[in-house]
């Protein structure tokens, strides 16, 4: 056997002997052991020995010791994962040398084997100058990266305290999972036990991948329940990775929806509409909408059929509509004014009223109503052309025409407007039920409709209302003169 082999198996002994006899003493006494003395070192320089020292930089690395040339053939010692290794010289002559292989380096560090290794180092150790000396060699360990890395990350925009989204990161077509980071040990010092691994990466976080060299794809898919709030759902980020120690970034940006609230600008009155967000009917005869729109974009808001509830007699208003840039998670208001229409742009029929004594009590009022103005409108819709009667403010309910006169001469289209068909007189005869004696109110509106009036003009007016509003007397009877006894 080589006399360094049989002095480090020697030397190997009396270390496993030390321990047993630390682990015996902990078991005796119940008292932690002192801090283990080292090892001795496998060569002791004495007046027959010489001893090489190999020492590391870093001194964190540790090794195996071989001896012989050829990595082939070379044999280990009992020297493994040492951080300090020795070379025997027994006997030790002038020009004398010894062939090593240092093996297996390590360093313990993240990503040791697969993203870097320490290649073997062949080296040839000189004899020191003289017997009972120890000389020290400094090796210095290079790392060689066989891999890359990538650091992905997750990154939505504006993510709010409970908002919950998240990524899940697939590496060339394949999901990955997420390690849990390390858990934080307890007060008492325990570790708990590890969180298992996540199949999403969280909102704002980010992790890295070894990879090998080369292009690779990383798609990142949203989920998550507020997940819709942002987008693209999805993106992909190609990158090439070359063998070091530096990683591609991999960062995925979703832009978040901007927050629209519009309202009605009397909607606390009542008023209601049909709400349009960029052309698209939201919802129908309400006050107000709350929506998730394209963020850092302009959206506009319209509303249409603007009434007020459970009240058909309101004077008319416009189609309202407002605009604003809506910023990406952030909440944005637009309120919409609507505006009336003029009286100017009503046409407002002649009226009277009639009433007939029914009894000495009370009256039965017939209020007819009649347009004085020729208007072009199909006959089928004049016949249906109700008004819908409001009498001291309560909703007596809806009249139809009971006159519908063709104009004289009007055949097939005239009035003067050859486009359309024959014109029509229309009245309204409203039966108004027994009224007390005195001051009356009376509001009465039609459904909105096309019409043509034959004005001189040839005015169209889409949306037309027949509106107005009036107040009349109920007189009552004259009482009767006494006779004269």
């Amino acid at each position: 056997m080589h006399p360094l082999i049989r002095r480090l198996s020697l030397a190997g002994i009396i270390v496993i002997l030390l321990l047993a006899t630390a682990a015996t003493s902990f078991a005796q006494t119940a008292t932690p052991p002192a801090t283990p003395t080292p090892p001795p070192p496998a060569c002791v320089a004495d007046p027959q020995t010489a001893c090489v020292k190999i020492v590391f930089y870093p001194t964190t690395l540790k090794a195996d010791l071989f001896l012989g040339a050829d990595p082939a053939t070379a044999q280990p010692t009992t020297q493994v994962q040492a951080s300090t290794l020795y070379v025997t010289f027994p006997k030790p002559a002038a020009g004398q040398t010894i062939p090593v292989i240092v093996k297996n380096i390590h360093d313990g560090g993240k990503g040791e084997g697969q993203l870097y290794m320490y290649p073997d180092m062949p080296e040839t150790v000189n004899v020191p100058y003289a017997p009972n000396v120890t000389t020290t060699l400094y090796l210095y360990p290079v790392k060689k990266y066989i891999r890359g890395e990538i650091t992905a990350k997750c990154s939505p925009q504006s993510v709010q305290k409970g908002e919950d989204v998240a990524c899940i990161v697939s590496l060339d077509g394949a999901p990955q999972t997420i390690p849990a980071p390390a858990p934080t040990p307890n007060p008492d010092g325990s570790v708990p036990p590890p969180a298992p691994p996540s199949a999403t990466l969280a909102a704002g976080q980010s992790y890295t991948f070894i990879v090998d060299p080369g292009k690779h794809d990383v798609k990142f898919d949203l989920t998550g329940a507020n997940a819709a709030l942002w987008s693209p759902a999805s993106q992909t980020k190609t990158v090439t990775v070359s063998a070091g120690s530096y990683p591609q970034l991999a960062t995925a940006s979703f832009t978040k929806a901007g927050h629209v609230v519009a309202a009605l600008s009397n909607a606390a009155d009542g008023w209601v509409g049909d709400f349009y967000l960029d052309g698209t009917l939201v919802k129908p005869q309400v006050g107000t909408i709350d929506q998730w729109v394209p963020g850092n974009a302009l959206h506009k808001v319209d509303v249409r059929n603007i009434a007020k509830t459970g009240s058909p007699l309101i004077h008319p208003y416009y189609d309202g509509s407002n605009s604003a840039y809506v910023v990406s998670g952030q909440t944005s208001t637009i309120t919409v004014t609507p505006t009336k229409v003029p009286d100017s742009s009503l046409k407002t029929p002649d009226f009277n009223g009639q009433n007939i004594a029914r009894s000495t009590t009370d009256w039965i009022a017939w209020y007819p109503v009649h347009s004085a103005m020729t208007a072009a409108l199909a006959e089928d819709d004049a016949n249906h052309l109700f008004l819908t009667v409001l009498l001291d403010g309560a909703v007596v309910g809806d009249v139809g025409p009971y006159r519908k006169t063709a104009v004289a001469g009007s055949t097939t289209a005239d009035c003067g407007i050859p486009e359309h068909t024959p014109c029509f007189n229309i009245g309204w005869l409203i039966p108004l039920g027994h009224l007390a004696a005195g001051q009356h109110s009376l509001h009465a509106q039609s459904a909105p409709f096309d019409v043509q009036f034959s004005d001189g003009w040839e005015t169209f007016y889409p949306g037309y209302y027949v509106y107005w509003d009036d107040t009349f007397v109920i007189n009552a009877p004259a009482t009767p003169a006494t006779p004269a006894p």
